[in-house]
């Protein structure tokens, strides 16, 4: 990739940018990065897949509250017409507008899921709780299908299954002695009958849980099927592996949609973007209280980039307009800065907008959060 450091010189930029091919290198940042070969990695294999199971000719919508995202996603993915294969549009209830599928919804529909009565055990290592009420009415078969529409829609992976767990899973050897002291006799009991196991069958019989999960995810064009041939990939999908954004990443998914050369315009937008990047720095050598999760998040409902990046370069655009704050199209993927004349102001004011954001969210699902429970739907 050419870097142009010189922003004034756009027409070199330009004709240097075309000349290495298309934006797409630009816009799918993954998730994840390896060092395997092209056609063997996770971006290559999630993007296969992705356009072999997706019709954006068909549609799908789903209705969902926000206040409640997982239990009203989980009803709607049990309807019994609901198309798998289909492009997903979500509706937000009592809201205008649609996400159209994709990060936002995905972001707090995980978010939930990791927090729920499905899973148990401590933060980032979690297994699959024995509730037999979910199990009867299928549940675990339902939540399946939601965490691989998320793979197959662009949103994020579950992130919280213990490694030892998902090793199971996938028929790879494993060893769960340090969640066992943590965990019910009973469910310490279980985990060892699933180590016994010699053979699949075996230990879906054994847990139920797990076969409906796989089952689930399964309906969506053998999703499973396709995590287990590349376990190695898919593992930092299900399993937590931190993986922090730079500056310098964020910097390279936005496109500065510019007023003409000269212009007083243009002159006030090239202070204002010295204040973003200066803003994007701040951030990275901790000395403002604001994470680079928390940016793209407002930008685009992700707290990181999906594994095969974001579907355009996100367009940032300006306005001037004396006290608006900066405001975001998580659809569109599109970002409005404000002209200013004193970079200083553009973190100032993003700051406070990601704390606004911040606050209502918490207010909306403070409770959901707190019981850490679903209600059979």
């Amino acid at each position: 990739m050419v870097e142009i450091l010189d922003s004034e010189d756009e027409e070199l930029q330009i004709a240097l940018i075309e000349s290495i091919g298309s934006s797409e290198a630009i816009v799918n940042l993954p998730d994840i990065q390896t060092d395997l070969v092209p056609e063997d990695n996770l971006q290559s294999v999630l993007e296969a897949f992705q356009v072999e199971t997706v019709d954006k000719e068909s549609v799908t919508k789903l209705l969902v509250m926000r206040s409640d995202v997982l239990n009203t996603a989980l009803k709607g993915l049990n309807r019994k017409k609901i198309n798998f294969k289909s492009y997903l549009y979500i509706n937000f209830s009592g809201e205008m507008g649609e996400d159209q599928g994709g990060p936002r919804f995905f972001r707090l529909a995980m978010k939930a899921l990791q927090d729920s009565a499905f899973f148990e055990g401590p933060e980032n290592s979690k297994i699959f709780s024995h509730n037999i009420s979910l199990l009867e009415m299928d549940q675990y078969k339902t939540i399946g299908r939601l965490v691989a529409l998320s793979l197959v829609q662009d949103g994020p992976g579950i992130h919280v299954l213990h490694p030892d767990l998902y090793n199971l899973m996938v028929g790879r050897p494993s060893k769960m002695e340090d969640l066992e002291e943590l965990l019910p006799a009973a469910t310490c009991k279980m985990l060892q009958q699933l180590r016994d196991a010699d053979d699949e069958d075996k230990r879906d019989q054994i847990s139920g849980e797990i076969s409906q999960f796989t089952t689930g995810m399964n309906d969506v064009n053998l999703a499973w099927d396709m995590v287990k041939s590349h376990a190695e990939l898919f593992e930092p999908l299900f399993c937590f592996h931190p993986k922090e954004i730079t500056g310098e990443e964020m910097i390279r998914v936005f496109k500065m949609n510019y007023s003409l050369v000269g212009s007083n315009d243009r002159a006030l937008e090239d202070v204002s973007v010295f204040g973003w990047e200066a803003f994007l720095q701040s951030i990275e050598d901790g000395d403002i209280d604001v994470t680079l999760s928390e940016v793209i998040a407002f930008v685009t409902g992700a707290d990181c980039f999906p594994p095969c990046g974001f579907s355009k370069l996100i367009d940032v655009d300006f306005y001037t307009c004396e006290g608006r704050l900066p405001s975001a199209s998580t659809c569109a993927l599109q970002l409005w800065l404000p002209r200013v004349n004193n970079p200083d102001m553009i973190s100032k004011l993003i700051k406070v907008r990601i704390k606004k954001l911040f606050v209502c969210n918490l207010m909306v699902f403070s409770g959901m959060y707190y019981s850490g429970s679903v209600t059979p739907t």
